[in-house]
């Protein structure tokens, strides 16, 4: 962990401190002082950032955490432990760029960048996709609909929405178990569920989760500079 000077607070190494703290500048200065409700919704949205990201850490980190120390034998609690680090990563990654996506609407709603409508229904859609859309046709918002464009189409991103969808909507991932006779048992994964109506079956290594944050890091990392870009050309 680091310290970080924007939030006061402990974050991963990994986060993206550099390009969030150009972002805030460039915020600051389109904002301030004189489009104050502006500034409430992009700064609200910016302070969830970086807090998301952490929790989406910690659900990552706790989850191999206890694969290390207990292994695959481990009694029911410590099952939906694991179960509430999964979902903790997966809902807070996907919270942190909704909430990057939505100080970014924040932005393009500003007369001197694009001027787009940010009222009550833009508000309670706003995603990654809905902002997506409505760059789509702006060449002034390109940057930022290319770094979109390339995590909503990744394959990264894609399994990431469907299992936070899945642990969120429909049920847990079913974990996949093996009885011995005889026999030695498969080597033993942190990652092994079956498949279900929404997700692929998924097995790996310590690396699957740790390559998933990754991709999801640079998403959020491109996302920032291609937002401050916008910004710029106010």
């Amino acid at each position: 962990m680091k310290f970080n000077n924007q939030y006061q607070l402990d974050l991963p190494d990994a986060f993206p401190s550099d390009a969030f703290a150009i972002f805030m500048e460039g915020g600051r200065s389109l904002f301030l002082p004189d489009n104050t409700d502006g500034w409430k919704e992009f700064a609200g949205a910016s302070n969830l950032i970086g807090w998301r990201y952490r929790t989406c850490y910690a659900g990552m980190d706790a989850y191999l955490s206890s694969w290390k120390t207990l292994g695959v034998a481990v009694g029911f609690d410590e099952l939906f432990k694991r179960e509430q680090s999964l979902f903790m990563m997966f809902v807070s990654g996907t919270s942190c760029l909704d909430s990057c996506c939505y100080a970014l609407y924040a932005v393009a709603n500003h007369p001197r960048v694009l001027s787009l409508p940010f009222g009550p229904n833009e508000q309670r859609q706003c995603s990654p996709k809905s902002l997506y859309r409505v760059l789509v046709s702006n060449s002034r918002g390109r940057e930022l609909y290319t770094a979109l464009d390339i995590m909503l189409t990744s394959k990264y991103w894609i399994l990431w929405n469907d299992l936070r969808n899945r642990m969120t909507h429909r049920s847990n991932l079913p974990r996949i178990t093996f009885a011995s006779f005889g026999s030695p048992p498969p080597t033993a994964k942190p990652i092994r569920f079956a498949a279900t109506s929404s997700t692929p079956e998924l097995e790996g290594d310590e690396d699957f989760l740790k390559n998933l944050f990754d991709e999801f890091t640079n998403s959020l990392r491109n996302i920032l500079i291609a937002g401050t870009a916008l910004m710029r050309g106010a």
